[in-house]
């Protein structure tokens, strides 16, 4: 029911800032070659755009999709759909083995209602959905090792937890969780056991030369995500861990948008549950996600929640399956109040429309008034782009400006991708605090042919920028003042 969502966007779905850039590289390898080791940004100036970035799996199988079927940005959702019904089904079997069916069914139904999963795999290319769901499977996989002893269940949970620490670095995580299942197996003879040491190169060696690769590329061609080189790190410092605000912020969005009221309440209650009865693997990994949070709270500061807020999905689903199958057993002693047939369809309708109000209700709002400015600027940013595309000469190189950086210095800004996607043009980005004449005409000199400020940024840069501007107007032809400010840089 949540994933209805994608019929709103089935004419251009990938929408906002990581499913641009994504989107893009999956655009780039289908254009240039299926070159695996060497992703390719839209924003990397003249050059070849080479970029240290997460493993490019679901990007490079995105290219092969447009390769097969061809170039449609509707296939830039048949993997975040995978890997978000993928998600489900690992969380209503992870519960289900714990706690019971009813467990399952309830962990599974608050991760399919959470409107955050439901948009962030509506919306074309995240990092964090793939990650979330191998990283589950991992530890749902190990888990059911050190009970059943089945050699083929710990290599596949190995090489589940290796994937999800390629496809996002920050999945390091999962080492608690799978630290604890290898002491629980192995107690004190844990460094004696030869599957303790495979277990770990495979699960790191991987990660270690993929991101040593990554981190190569960015010292030769100067692109990064910000995972080794620089750029827009997530760690916190002092300020944002004793800011309070931030925490309400936090826990108000997780109730709401990644459980929904009704998923959170039954969280807090399994929680209790866990707590008094000792359920040690739920709470080891849940508190490897709490850890995770701390570890990424500047990325969920200022970078956006929706992604680095969604591991604790799996967990706290869970420890909410099991709050509902503790309440069930609790409302046994009701069950002769609902003996006469009447009154269980009256139960059952009443839990249907109070579930279907939660998840509608919960669902409004994240899309209303969570996402409504975050929305608002990523469609400015569209505007522009498409802009763009209808005025601008096919493989021209561009300038976009805007004032999304502002706050950041050069050196450890990350780059909107927007305007470069759906302009499908490459080029240079410059946030309007670093631009300067002399900026522009290096730029220029190496290939630039338009200056593109986009649609949102159009009033400061005319307000803050006048010199610059005037600078444009009197040397440079405008192309077009709809959709953002285009300027001609060369003519011919």
């Amino acid at each position: 029911m949540a994933r209805v969502a994608v019929l709103r966007h089935l004419d251009a779905p990938t929408f906002g800032w990581r499913p641009t850039d994504l989107a893009g590289i999956a655009i780039n390898y289908y254009r240039n070659g299926f070159h695996f080791a060497y992703p390719q940004v839209m924003w990397g100036g003249a050059g070849p755009g080479y970029v240290e970035m997460e493993f490019p799996l679901q990007v490079y199988v995105t290219a092969l999709l447009f390769k097969v079927f061809g170039l449609h940005d509707w296939l830039c959702l048949v993997l975040p759909l995978t890997w978000g019904f993928g998600l489900v089904w690992v969380i209503y079997e992870f519960g289900r083995h714990l706690f019971g069916d009813v467990a399952g069914l309830a962990a599974g139904a608050i991760a399919a209602l959470s409107p955050t999963l439901a948009y962030i795999t509506t919306t074309g290319l995240w990092p964090d959905p793939p990650m979330v769901f191998f990283g589950t499977l991992g530890v749902y996989l190990v888990t059911r090792w050190t009970e059943e002893r089945r050699v083929s269940q710990l290599w596949l949970g190995a090489l589940s937890v290796s994937l999800a620490i390629l496809l996002k670095l920050t999945a390091l995580y999962l080492g608690v969780p799978i630290a604890y299942l290898f002491i629980k197996r192995y107690g004190r003879g844990l460094l004696k056991q030869p599957a303790t040491w495979l277990t770990a190169l495979v699960v790191l060696a991987p990660a270690t030369l993929w991101y040593a690769h990554g981190y190569r590329l960015y010292v030769q061609y100067g692109n990064t995500f910000g995972i080794i080189g620089a750029g827009y790190l997530k760690f916190p410092n002092a300020e944002m861990l004793t800011d309070v605000s931030l925490y309400k912020r936090a826990l108000s969005r997780i109730a709401l948008y990644h459980l929904t009221p009704l998923g959170f309440l039954s969280f807090a209650y399994g929680l209790y549950v866990a707590l008094r009865r000792k359920i040690a693997i739920v709470l080891i990994f849940f508190g490897s996600i709490v850890l995770h949070t701390f570890v990424v709270w500047g990325g969920v500061r200022y970078l956006g929640h929706i992604g680095y807020l969604l591991p604790i999905i799996p967990a706290c689903s869970l420890l909410g399956g099991l709050g509902v199958q503790a309440l069930s057993e609790h409302a046994r002693a009701w069950r002769s109040l609902l003996a006469r047939p009447n009154a269980r369809r009256f139960a059952l309708g009443a839990a249907i429309v109070l579930i279907g109000l939660n998840a509608l209700g919960a669902a409004h709002r994240f899309e209303t008034w969570d996402l409504a400015f975050e929305s608002a600027v990523w469609e400015q940013k569209k505007a522009t782009g498409l802009r763009v595309h209808e005025v601008t000469r096919p493989g021209s190189l561009i300038i976009v400006v805007d004032d999304q950086m502002d706050t950041v210095d050069q050196k450890h800004s990350m780059t909107p991708p927007d305007v470069f996607f759906f302009g499908d043009r490459r080029g240079w980005y410059l946030s309007l605090a670093w631009l300067s004449i002399p900026k522009i005409e290096r730029m220029r000199r190496e290939g630039a042919e338009y200056f593109v400020v986009s649609a949102q940024s159009v009033e400061k840069f005319e307000a803050d920028h006048t010199t610059i501007y005037q600078y444009l107007t009197s040397h440079f032809r405008q192309v077009t003042d709809q959709g953002g400010l285009i300027f001609a840089l060369r003519e011919g």
